[in-house]
């Protein structure tokens, strides 16, 4: 009796797991047609001629372009989800782990917020101390929603937040180069850091 009962129950929990993963991925596939049809026009190909503005967690105002000169690792996350972005945050990790260190230096790796009305300032500092994110090398960034979503469109990044507060999206790590043309993009998590790293390798030369 009390088989068929946890079997029942279990059930049931497939059932409604199921049912979430479902609503949130047709969210997904709508936003996804609804970036499409956005025209974001990039002067050079290149994000650092992206005209927006940022804050940093030290709360100082940043633009893209102050990147230029070195590759860089970029995701988008926000500091609440409560399962992919530790995941993808863990990968850039791996990948920073896994370079040279003398092209690890040389490096940067920017994680810049979807949620930016709950993600102040103060909510960047406390996810870099919480993920352990030390040294200049990581970059975290709040801005405006527009600037968010002109950004995802770049990427061809999707994101749509879900009745609970959290958001279904991507899972995309972007390497860019020097200029900030994107070089490769990793998507899904818990990957083999191995083909990024060599990416970078090259771009920094041997």
């Amino acid at each position: 009796m009390k088989k068929n009962l946890f079997l029942e129950c279990l059930s049931m929990a497939l059932v409604i797991t199921i049912g979430v993963l479902c609503i949130g991925y047709l969210q997904l596939r709508a936003y996804a047609d609804e970036v499409k049809s956005l025209q974001v026009e990039v002067p050079g190909n290149s994000l650092f001629h992206l005209s927006s503005e940022w804050t940093t967690d030290e709360g100082k105002t940043f633009k893209l372009g102050t990147l230029q000169g070195s590759p860089v690792v970029l995701a988008l996350m926000f500091t609440h989800c409560e399962f992919a972005c530790p995941m993808i945050v863990n990968d850039m990790r791996k990948i920073e782990s896994g370079l040279p260190k003398k092209h690890r230096k040389s490096t940067r790796f920017v994680l810049i917020t979807m949620d930016p009305e709950r993600d102040s300032v103060e909510a960047l500092r406390a996810y870099r101390d919480k993920m352990q994110l030390k040294g200049s090398g990581w970059t975290l960034l709040t801005g405006g929603a527009d600037n968010v979503r002109e950004l995802a469109a770049v990427l061809g990044f999707n994101y749509r937040e879900d009745e609970r507060e959290q958001y279904a999206h991507s899972n995309l790590i972007t390497l860019l180069d020097r200029e900030g043309t994107v070089r490769h993009q990793q998507t899904g998590m818990n990957n083999e850091p191995k083909p990024m790293i060599e990416r970078i390798v090259k771009l920094l030369g041997k």
